[in-house]
């Protein structure tokens, strides 16, 4: 069964639309999800600034939970001091740099300062990254214990695999965009909508690797497969959940899924990137 301790709510999708989703909550349901999730033990909520007022409402209604949010984009040192100031709250654990040309816009010796800061500040440092160049760079030169957001999907197994292979501590890893973006609740008509004309290449790949057809039911098998597979090797996750009911049937699917389906150590030595989702108009 998945840890609580392992699991990490998404809000991204609470006050803004996000990926296939395009739902609000209302701020009543924000507070009932946030009770459920504190009264369960969940590790943490992932916020923002970006998502709407999803940030300001979390750190209104949270009481004992630690979150982990993200400090605006900035372009040189001083913007960064100005971004920092901006956040203060002791309900904060971790802050995340979300911008993904970091390591290509900045030396080494300047992130390392900005990183100083932020535990200066009293929290602990994490990247979000969406390219392998950058968490390799990352985790060889920086030197520090910085915890890393990357994705993880059934088109896009790369980072898994690098994970799998290299010496890198699990804990340091967090694993999000498990179900694409929403991409694996759409229906077939929409799925042929989103990927447009690559979608027979996709289809084509997708079939050939897994072996199952491309369907959303399939898609659905496989991701939970998926998260049940990498909750048992005691991986962090965050995961978009908009309602206890949702919660709960996640929750539900992850439990009854079998990684054994699946021979995942096999796909994930021999994986590639079926489609890069993040560029998906969802």
């Amino acid at each position: 069964m998945i840890s609580m301790k392992n699991l990490i709510v998404g809000s991204a999708g609470w006050r803004a639309p996000y990926g296939a989703d395009h739902n609000i909550l209302k701020i009543e349901k924000i507070k009932e999800l946030i009770r459920f999730i504190e009264k369960n033990k969940f590790k943490s909520i992932d916020t923002a600034p970006g998502y709407a007022d999803s940030e300001l409402l979390i750190l209104k209604f949270i009481k004992e939970l630690k979150i982990s949010t993200k400090i605006n984009l900035f372009l040189d040192s001083n913007g960064f001091k100005n971004e920092l100031k901006k956040i203060n709250s002791k309900k904060i654990n971790t802050l995340y740099f979300h911008d993904p040309d970091l390591i290509r816009k900045f030396k080494i010796s300047e992130i390392s300062s900005f990183i100083s800061e932020v535990i200066d500040k009293g929290y602990s440092p994490g990247f979000s990254f969406y390219d392998l160049e950058s968490l390799k760079i990352a985790d060889t030169r920086l030197g520090i214990k910085a915890f890393y957001q990357v994705p993880l999907n059934i088109f896009d197994l790369k980072f898994l695999k690098f994970v799998s292979n290299s010496e890198i501590s699990r804990k340091k890893i967090i694993f999000r965009s498990l179900f694409s973006r929403g991409l694996v609740f759409l229906n077939q008509e929409q799925v042929k909508l989103v990927f447009g004309k690559d979608y027979e290449k996709t289809k084509k790949d997708f079939e050939s690797f897994y072996k199952i057809p491309f369907e959303n039911k399939s898609m659905e098998i496989l991701t939970y497969s998926l998260i049940k597979y990498i909750t048992e090797k005691g991986h962090d996750l965050i995961v978009g959940l908009n309602s206890i009911s949702e919660t709960n049937y996640f929750i539900r699917n992850v439990a009854d899924a079998s990684e054994n389906d699946f021979d995942w150590s096999f796909l994930v030595r021999d994986s590639k990137t079926i489609n890069k989702i993040e560029d998906l108009k969802l």
